[in-house]
């Protein structure tokens, strides 16, 4: 029986890699994201979707309402991938709360509530799998980076408390840490940068994540729950 897997941040980037790449291994999808246009592409585009779903998951209150509505329609998950999230650069004399907040809302707030609710058994299959993509800034900080190395921070300790809570259910929660990868968030974020003095293998395209994310999602990683997987392509040598 093909595992159904929710997707968030499906409409671009790592996300939408991923969207693809489940697709072809046989995996049916619920795509959500903000752009109904591009969700709408993605259906009539991807085997195996199941329903597309948009709201923006900053709206907390929303978040309960998409699980029900998605129950509604039979639909209980084998997996969840947590790719929204936005960028932002601000030295620390620039940055106010206002841009931590931003940042925390939709890499934080926001991932612990669809966690929250995914981990409920009307709304989750026992052995469930969560992957969420965090980020090699955590460990390998720059300047400018504080709103987003915090709020990635917070999601990985996230990881480490649901590791343990959701294990009852024998669902697993685990990270990726990429450093940069070929999105247009990055691409957005970085500006012109000379990539290879920074990452030696270059880019990392987003085909290579949804690679492991996969991984994560099968049986082949039921041992793997609390953690944090970088892939470097050589920033820390």
């Amino acid at each position: 029986m093909s595992k159904t897997i929710l997707i968030t941040g499906a409409t671009s980037g790592i996300g939408e890699s991923t969207s693809e790449y489940l697709s072809k291994q046989g995996y049916e999808t619920v795509l959500v994201g903000r752009n109904e246009e591009k969700l709408n592409d993605l259906k009539q585009k991807l085997k195996g979707v199941k329903v597309i779903y948009k709201i923006d998951l900053t709206e907390i209150n929303q978040i309960e309402t998409m699980f029900m509505s998605l129950k509604d329609n039979g639909i209980v998950f084998d997996g969840l991938v947590y790719c929204a999230g936005i960028g932002m650069d601000r030295t620390v004399r620039m940055c106010e709360t206002i841009h931590l907040e931003k940042l925390m809302m939709i890499h934080y707030y926001s991932f612990v509530e669809v966690c929250r609710l995914f981990s409920q058994k009307k709304y989750s299959n026992n052995g469930a799998s969560i992957v969420t993509m965090s980020s090699i800034s955590p460990v390998v900080s720059k300047k400018g980076s504080l709103p987003y190395s915090s709020a990635k921070a917070a999601m990985d300790n996230a990881v480490n408390v649901m590791a343990k809570e959701f294990i009852k259910r024998k669902i697993r929660v685990n990270a990726i840490q990429p450093a940069l990868v070929n999105t247009p968030l990055t691409q957005n974020a970085e500006g012109v940068l000379d990539i290879e003095s920074i990452q030696p293998l270059g880019y990392i395209e987003p085909e290579y994540i949804s690679f492991l994310v996969e991984f994560l999602l099968s049986d082949k990683s039921k041992y793997m729950t609390g953690n944090h997987i970088p892939i470097t392509a050589g920033m820390e040598l």
